[in-house]
């Protein structure tokens, strides 16, 4: 017998497909039983998206934000996480890749083209952001050690440009971010994605630069092993050039830092762990001095850390 009892739907269906055909479901509405159309949920039109990666969660009648995946937290995933460095203070992330969950490998297997870098575990594709604000150069702002001597580094320059230094395999493959200054004392922002031989770079609100890698052999960064923030303290031979940056260290603000799912910040001060994957050597305190400013009204002004009253 059927249980009366048992509380009836509420809440908004979308999109479903019966052994993979698409059902007319505004066609069968009848309004007058209590159905609507045009159910989109929350989050195709939020008032205010989720930031930084943060992937929307909807709810009956609100959504909400899971920043897991982000360097960030509060509700919009909007909040920094950075932090300050002292001279000749350093922190190092063991990388450790994450599971693969159900629900990532059901998209992939529904889309191969599901984004599988954002989960950590594909190294034909890295994703990595963060900003800083310093006026001591030169310093290796991000170094990403691998397993067998690939590795990937941002690197400021004694003239205050950025470079980006990837090895892959045999072949060292330099590009300049920016021949502007950066180490001016203001906050920065860089981002830099690679798919398979495509890499797209951006600084600030630039437009972004595609270049292309020219390998011979497949462009895999493979098994990453280590991120460094502050100063590489990398056992083994080091390439030269990290080595004439690497002195006397990054002193200055880093903020936001995340590369695919890990964000080495938000593991040391908002740990989900009982034995974080992050260790510090000297001084490295909590700061948001190095964050870059969010694009002006994305956030509601009562939770925008950069928002201040102006008298009239």
């Amino acid at each position: 017998s059927r249980n009366r009892t048992q509380k009836p739907f509420l809440g908004c269906l979308r999109g479903l497909r019966l052994n993979g055909v698409p059902l007319d479901l505004e066609g069968k509405v009848d309004e007058e039983k209590g159905i609507r159309r045009n159910c989109t949920g929350q989050c195709l039109n939020a008032t205010i998206p989720c930031r930084n990666s943060g992937q929307c969660i909807e709810g009956y009648a609100s959504y909400t934000c899971d920043c897991n995946n982000t360097a960030f937290d509060g509700f919009y995933c909007h909040k920094d996480i950075g932090a300050y460095f002292e001279l000749g203070s350093w922190l190092k992330y063991n990388v450790r890749k994450k599971p693969i969950s159900d629900e990532a490998a059901w998209a992939n297997w529904i889309d191969p083209h599901y984004d599988n870098f954002s989960l950590g575990y594909n190294d034909t594709a890295d994703d990595i952001e963060f900003s800083f604000s310093t006026i001591y150069k030169p310093a290796v702002l991000l170094y990403i050690s691998s397993f067998v001597h690939d590795y990937i580094a941002v690197v400021l320059k004694t003239d205050g440009s950025v470079d980006l230094r990837y090895k892959l395999g045999l072949i060292t493959h330099k590009y300049e971010l920016t021949r502007r200054n950066l180490a001016d004392g203001y906050p920065h922002y860089i981002n830099i994605t690679r798919h398979n031989r495509t890499i797209k770079t951006q600084v600030d609100f630039m437009e972004p630069i595609v270049e292309k890698i020219t390998l011979v052999e497949d462009a895999r960064f493979d098994s990453p092993k280590s991120m460094f923030l502050g100063r590489v303290m990398e056992v083994g031979d080091i390439d030269y050039e990290i080595q004439r940056h690497n002195a006397p260290g990054f002193i200055g603000c880093i903020s936001g830092v995340r590369y695919n799912v890990y964000a080495p910040l938000k593991a040391l001060f908002r740990p989900n762990e009982t034995d974080p994957p992050v260790t510090t050597q000297g001084y490295v305190s909590e700061s948001n001095c190095g964050a870059f400013p969010p694009v002006l009204g994305y956030v509601p002004w009562e939770v925008d850390p950069w928002f201040t009253t102006i008298g009239i």
